[in-house]
């Protein structure tokens, strides 16, 4: 990001919103980014005195994307893909409306690993394969037949085909998870948390990127009102970015 500074340098922030599903900040250019907000984690650790996101420089703000106070880190990934959406529009990349779970071509007999239970993935993938092992952090989401996280490095390292959530960015796991999926043919990372530049990403052997492209208030109020992604889906778009794809 920082040898892009100087196209970034005049991008002030809008509008900040702390919801209980998503996080999600608007540049005064009108671009909005996304960062799941894990209330799971959040406890009840009263704001710092000094937290006011509205009175931040941009580029202050994208620093909080390595804090450890867990709204602060939210309000710096969200701001980091706003700002990544609209560097991506500067320089051409282009983004697929298509379906991420066609994308990885999973074969019938592949064992598919998903890191997050997303459930319309989860659906779709087990169309696909026979073999589908669902892990996931937070115990309230854990559906019949889905792991504890904790599982994963028996898992993973075995998976062909491998589905992690973009909040693995927000607990720090990301790095880890990567490292077990030496194995896989497609690795795919997925999620509004994950709508940034895909070179880093795929540096780190990420096959497929998939993330959520927004513009305008309508996204920050229906983060206001609580709303799901799905509930979103009129107001923001579904995207894929591939590893051999070409970008400017």
């Amino acid at each position: 990001m920082k040898k892009n500074k100087r196209l970034l340098e005049n991008l002030k922030v809008s509008r900040v919103c702390v919801g209980i599903h998503y996080t999600a900040i608007m540049l005064q250019n009108g671009y909005v980014g996304f960062c799941y907000t894990p209330m799971e984690d959040l406890g009840t650790t009263p704001a710092p005195p000094d937290r006011g996101f509205h009175r931040a420089d941009v580029f202050d703000l994208l620093e909080l994307a390595d804090s450890l106070d867990l709204i602060e880190r939210c309000v710096g990934i969200a701001t980091l893909n706003a700002m990544c959406q609209y560097l991506m529009d500067l320089k051409g990349y282009e983004r697929e409306f298509v379906d991420i779970v066609e994308t990885a071509r999973i074969r019938k007999n592949d064992l598919v690993a998903i890191v997050g239970y997303m459930e319309p993935i989860v659906r779709r993938v087990e169309e696909k394969s026979e073999k589908v092992v669902v892990l996931e952090r937070n115990v309230k989401l854990r559906k019949e037949k889905v792991l504890p996280d904790t599982f994963a490095d028996l898992v993973l390292p075995k998976a062909e085909i491998v589905f992690i959530t973009g909040s693995s960015l927000v607990n720090g796991t990301l790095d880890i998870l990567l490292t077990l999926c030496k194995r896989a043919r497609s690795v795919a990372v997925v999620g509004p948390t994950a709508s940034s530049l895909p070179e880093p990403f795929f540096r780190r052997g990420v096959h497929i990127l998939g993330g959520i492209y927004a513009k305008g208030v309508e996204p920050l109020e229906a983060v206001a009102e609580g709303k799901s992604l799905k509930e979103m889906g009129g107001i923001t778009k579904k995207y894929v970015m591939r590893l051999l794809q070409k970008t400017n």
